[in-house]
């Protein structure tokens, strides 16, 4: 099974991978658990977005 088939999707899967832990870190810091709970949604809009400007 591959993970990403191009170079469009290897991007998708980087940024989606970097802004998890920046949603979890603001949750967090500024105590917001409604964002923590959020933060999957918040990812896959977030990748939706970026692959739909890539390709």
């Amino acid at each position: 099974m591959k993970i990403a088939k191009g170079m469009n999707e290897t991007i998708i899967f980087i940024v989606a991978l970097l802004i998890m832990p920046v949603i979890m870190w603001a949750a967090q810091r500024f105590n917001q658990n409604w964002l923590r709970e959020w933060s999957l949604g918040l990812v896959i809009l977030i990748g939706m977005s970026v692959g739909y400007f890539l390709i």
